[in-house]
């Protein structure tokens, strides 16, 4: 296991989701057909960092790794391919910047409006066999460590709802929904639940071009329409989670793209 993060599927991942997102919203609404050419941003990243993904020094990896993604996403582009794999065009986000992760009321209203974003994590053992329901908690005795430095292993998956459950103590426990990019090796069909407080270190929201944006306010916004605990039914993997969630006493607001 990598002692840092790979933010290349998820961001790409949260790209996509977005430009999805904004193409629904045109009038005539169109698809969005479009997949990122994983080896052209890995081709371009040493035009802005220091070195190969994957080779680069130890201070520019983890969190420094996050930022320079975006920042290719940004001043780069990104290389897709349409669906018959025969026509390419470049796609650059807008901005990206982090957001407050204990301001909820703040996360949720970049939710409801359709702002997937980007999450990261350290990631310890029992990341990879969690109970269906299960909100993921780091647990520094079980962490999984880089062979080499000895540095704890990161990760970064996409950030689609945020929730609550009632502990033993009976307590409300926030968390956020993730899509993760290892699909159905994780969770249900690719869809967990991680510790807002507890175990998720940075979150980013994303703007792309055509979609308003979504950076966080810098305060909680006043007023917010109260919300019902609800789930939009998409695919059967979708249904999947969802049937998974309610039977385990789970709350989540989602944004599926």
């Amino acid at each position: 296991m990598s002692g840092t993060n790979k933010a290349n599927p998820s961001i790409s991942g949260a790209v996509e989701s977005l430009f999805k997102i904004r193409n629904a919203e045109l009038v005539p609404s169109q698809e969005f057909k479009w997949k990122f050419v994983l080896d052209d941003w890995e081709f371009q990243y040493p035009t802005i960092a220091s070195n190969p993904f994957g080779s680069e020094d130890e201070t520019d990896r983890g969190e420094k790794r996050i930022q320079t993604s975006f920042g290719l996403f940004k001043t780069n582009g990104v290389m897709a391919s349409d669906e018959y794999g025969g026509k390419f065009r470049r796609f650059k986000i807008k901005a990206y910047g982090s957001m407050n992760k204990d301001d909820t009321e703040a996360v949720k209203a970049h939710l409801e409006k359709g702002g997937i974003m980007v999450g990261s994590f350290r990631i310890s053992h029992n990341y990879f066999s969690l109970s269906p329901g299960q909100v993921y908690v780091y647990d520094t005795d079980k962490a999984i460590t880089h062979d080499k430095s000895g540095l704890p292993a990161s990760h970064v998956a996409m950030m689609i709802g945020i929730g609550h459950r009632l502990t033993a103590s009976n307590r409300f426990s926030r968390h956020m929904v993730m899509q993760n990019s290892e699909g159905k090796l994780f969770g249900t069909n690719g869809i967990g639940r991680i510790g807002k407080r507890q175990t998720l270190r940075k979150l980013y929201w994303i703007e792309v071009e055509g979609v308003e944006p979504r950076a966080a306010p810098t305060t909680t916004p006043r007023k917010l329409r109260r919300h019902r605990c609800y789930y939009r039914r998409r695919a059967r993997k979708e249904s999947d989670a969802q049937s998974e969630a309610s039977s385990a006493g789970i709350c989540d607001v989602m944004q599926w793209a």
